[in-house]
């Protein structure tokens, strides 16, 4: 059987999705690489100039993550009702204004009000309003289309990191935190306000082409929908308090295997590429399987990689095994996220489902790396990992716990 061969054609395509896909791509990246990575780099530098505990950075924030799920329902039933240019261009301001409040930031109260705005910033300029605008613009193509967008997504801190640390040995961290309001206030508002275009408009010329019925209704009956979100965003919670609580303790939780700081560093390098891969495989195969499928893999692969690093601990083989298949449900996960949703409830209120979704999911993810720290501190790096991979077998049970709701159903 002949590998299946990526197409960058647009032909068929409703008009403007191009061009929205294209927007998305750039903003994405910025976003991401300011607005969730940015304090990567600012965090320890805020520390060092002001004395103020790392508890109390990371903590602010944990408050933009939190700000940031409580308004997504109402910023994704914004886009239902309006379409995402006006939205995401209010986010990306907003976003930008919380940057400025960071550079005069002198005082915890500040620090705390500039992520708060922050986090509101984020509601309308990450991946689920971007999904939410490109499912009313791409119509049949959606699922292609947030595939191809988190792979621009995808190189966010790859580009971000190495830009940001370079711009930091000559200027201090409040002068980055101005040029990342800008890139935000400035570049995505722009991008935003004159590259996607009314979303109304461009739903309804896909429509008259015959292509947004395509795609309009889901799979699932109605009856089911409560159920079906109560499960994905158990899914989606259980996955983010792994994969953000990897992220920060990364380094101590591979060193209680035996692991050495610089090796625990080159896991994290096969982490991204297989996480790239990951997402390559599913724009490859092009969407040629049920969504429900999709699901399985990116969830069904976490707990999996827990399984290889414990009962591997500390061999070469077992480490890679965990990174690589780790890399690839962290990928996957968020495909999974936008295209499950649309395929099984349609377009209809796909936004606001989306919000009602991210709300816990941001909330896990907030109190994760906070949460795992103590775990690892009162109980050990073992636990914790245990922990994790239960939390990643929930995860899989919650996602076949709705395939079989759909299959009783007939779906």
């Amino acid at each position: 059987m002949p590998l299946p061969r990526l197409s960058m054609s647009f032909e068929g395509w409703p008009p403007g999705a191009a061009r929205a896909l294209a927007v998305l791509s750039v903003t994405m990246i910025v976003a991401w690489g300011t607005l969730f990575y940015g304090v990567t780099l600012i965090g320890p530098r805020i520390m060092a100039e002001t004395g103020w505990s790392k508890t109390l950075i990371f903590g602010a924030f944990s408050l933009a993550m939190l700000c940031s799920g409580l308004i997504a329902p109402r910023v994704g039933g914004w886009i239902d009702a309006r379409g995402g240019r006006g939205l995401m261009v209010l986010g990306s301001l907003v976003g930008g204004l919380g940057y400025v409040m960071l550079a005069f930031a002198h005082s915890p109260v500040m620090l705390y009000a500039a992520y708060a705005t922050i986090g509101f910033g984020m509601a309308g300029s990450l991946y689920d309003p971007a999904f939410a605008t490109l499912a009313r613009i791409a119509g049949s193509k959606a699922r292609t289309a947030i595939t191809l967008l988190t792979l621009g997504g995808g190189l966010a801190s790859t580009v971000f990191w190495p830009l940001g640390l370079w711009l930091l040995s000559f200027m201090d961290w409040r002068a980055l935190c101005l040029v990342y309001a800008g890139l935000n206030g400035v570049l995505c508002a722009l991008l935003h306000g004159f590259g996607l275009g009314s979303g109304k408009a461009e739903s309804a010329r896909a429509s008259a082409k015959g292509v947004a019925e395509a795609d309009a209704g889901g799979t699932a009956p109605e009856a089911l929908r409560g159920r079906i979100i109560a499960l994905l965003a158990l899914v989606f919670m259980m996955h983010g308090l792994v994969s953000n609580g990897m992220s920060v303790h990364i380094t101590t939780l591979l060193g209680a295997l035996g692991l050495s700081e610089a090796q625990a560093v080159s896991v994290g390098t096969i982490i991204g590429p297989a996480q790239s891969a990951g997402r390559l495989i599913e724009l490859a195969l092009g969407g040629a399987y049920p969504v429900m499928r999709l699901g399985y893999v990116a969830t069904g692969m976490l707990p999996l990689a827990f399984a290889a690093l414990l009962t591997l601990a500390g061999a070469v083989v077992g480490v890679v095994a965990f990174a690589v298949l780790y890399g690839i449900s962290n990928g996957l996960v968020t495909i999974a996220r936008g295209v499950i949703v649309l395929g099984l409830l349609g377009r209809a209120n796909y936004g606001r489902t989306l919000g009602a979704i991210a709300m816990p999911t941001l909330a896990a993810k907030s109190i994760s790396p906070m949460a795992f720290a103590v775990l690892i501190d009162g109980a050990g790096a073992g636990v914790a990992l245990s922990v994790m991979a239960l939390c990643g077998l929930l995860a899989f049970a919650a996602m076949a716990a709705l395939g079989l709701l759909l299959h009783r159903s007939g779906t």
